[in-house]
């Protein structure tokens, strides 16, 4: 994919209100995993709003996930959700750069 696609990819799953609360969310836990359930319950959303939301900051690269067992003897698995480290400099220079690097 050429870098100006894969630039404008990644600053669209930015551009959405309901994905930057997830992201302070995320930022404000101290760098621990949530679950969907509970950045869910902290941004007001509903879970599967939610779902939808995690699913384009993840494909943009923003947030990681896992799956774990709920508890040592339950059956249940939850998947957890990451903040990853980033920094996007939009100015007319940072565009220049981020769609002319090599890959």
């Amino acid at each position: 994919m050429p870098k100006a696609k894969e630039f404008a990819k990644r600053i669209d799953g930015l551009a959405h209100v309901h994905r930057l609360r997830i992201i302070s969310v995320l930022k404000q836990n101290s760098g621990k995993d949530m679950y969907l359930s509970e950045i869910a319950k902290k941004t007001h959303l509903s879970r599967g709003l939610c779902k939808i939301h995690m699913k384009k900051l993840e494909d943009s690269g923003f947030v990681t996930s896992k799956i774990r067992l709920a508890g040592h003897d339950s059956a249940r698995a939850l998947r957890y959700y990451s903040l990853k480290d980033f920094k996007i400099l939009l100015s007319p220079d940072g565009i220049v750069r981020e769609v002319s690097r090599r890959g």
